[in-house]
């Protein structure tokens, strides 16, 4: 997987490094040859295109960014197959108190210990990463 971006990105690169130098092959000369407006609209142009060609890749790609979506934190917290895991604090402490859901601190044992939620496990999240 991490190949195939790779070689996309490359070969993306290497099209925008084709057409700018096409682009721009008459522009290299002295400064005061050449008009102003030229290359500030070739960089219009060759932005366009990058722009285009991205939307269009996107679109194809099998994880394709949605364009318009809800980016908060909150809506970005979901379950794979799209539902909302967050619950509002009032249920969670009623669920809680009714034996319905467990805390659980990941904080390391020192944090713990100086305060926690009464009744809350404590799994320090560096003790799941060895």
């Amino acid at each position: 997987m991490l190949w195939y971006l790779v070689e996309t990105d490359f070969f993306f690169l290497s099209l925008f490094s084709f057409l700018l130098l096409f682009h721009f092959k008459d522009s290299f000369g002295p400064p005061f040859d050449r008009p102003r407006k030229r290359p500030l609209g070739q960089t219009v142009i060759l932005t366009l295109i990058a722009v285009l060609l991205g939307l269009i890749v996107n679109q194809f790609r099998s994880d394709s960014m949605p364009l318009l979506g809800d980016w908060s934190p909150e809506a970005r917290i979901a379950l794979k197959f799209g539902k909302n895991i967050l619950i509002p604090f009032d249920e969670a402490k009623q669920r809680f108190l009714n034996g319905g859901a467990v805390f659980v601190d990941a904080r390391p044992l020192e944090l713990f210990e100086a305060g926690h939620i009464q009744g809350a496990l404590t799994v320090p999240l560096l003790s799941l990463t060895r």
